[in-house]
């Protein structure tokens, strides 16, 4: 079985991150394809529509369409699935074993596989796979764009337009709002991520205090408007009782 296509997204500037990637990859014998990630909002024509008036840094902006077209890319191709990796990613030594049982043990219906998880979430067994994983569904999807799979349906869909108000790694907790997807992960995480903070979402970030006021109001409105009342509800009296249980 022929390996499924890796692909690392990584900036130009990023070499020791690269470097990490590459000797991680090579000495496990999986082949993989760059992705040269862009720059703050330096990002092609075709999706700056989709961040007019957002409220995320230029940072996040440039993280997130280096996602999509990483995601679009895909759909030029005869590729059914696509692995894509963050180049802070640290691969576990079976990494390797799972990808190569993967592809024959994945329900029909599936559409992106979680391969990190950036914090313990409950979920539930889908079923056992071979070298001592499971398949899994979550009660709640987990953050974070450090690496997954994909398949057309989902680079079709998300790539489509949509206004990017959150950062990817919120909207891709939510991909019910791009179409109908399903979401699965693995356990244990075959991934996990390095302790050195990536570039790729933070240059250019704004962090004056009226732009992250005015961030902070949109995001509310936005997640209110597409998500619910609960969530934003929850996150705020969350914030309260973290604050008045330390006094």
């Amino acid at each position: 079985m022929s390996q499924i296509p890796i692909y690392v997204i990584n900036l130009d500037e990023d070499r020791d991150r690269l470097n990490a990637i590459t000797h991680q990859l090579d000495d496990q014998g999986l082949a993989f394809t760059r992705f040269p990630a862009f720059w703050g909002a330096n990002i092609p024509e075709q999706w700056k529509p989709q961040f007019k008036d957002s409220p995320i840094g230029d940072g996040e902006i440039g993280c997130y369409a280096s996602h999509l077209q990483c995601m679009a890319d895909m759909l030029d191709t005869d590729e059914s699935a696509r692995v894509i990796l963050e180049d802070d990613a640290v691969l576990s030594n079976n990494f390797p074993e799972l990808l190569e049982i993967l592809p024959g043990c994945l329900p029909d219906d599936w559409n992106i596989v979680r391969l990190y998880m950036n914090k313990r979430r409950p979920f539930f067994i889908k079923e056992s796979l071979p070298k001592g994983f499971d398949l899994i569904i979550y009660k709640r999807i987990p953050s974070s764009m450090t690496g997954y799979m994909i398949d057309r349906k989902f680079a079709q869909m998300f790539t489509n337009f949509y206004p990017r108000y959150m950062a990817i790694d919120l909207d891709m907790k939510y991909p019910y709002l791009f179409g109908s997807f399903q979401t699965y992960g693995i356990s244990p995480p075959p991934i996990s991520k390095s302790s050195s903070q990536s570039k790729v979402d933070s240059i250019g970030r704004n962090q004056s205090k009226a732009f992250l006021r005015k961030r902070w109001f949109k995001l509310q409105i936005y997640q209110i408007q597409t998500i619910g009342f609960w969530f934003p509800l929850r996150y705020l009296l969350r914030k309260i009782w973290l604050k008045v249980s330390t006094m």
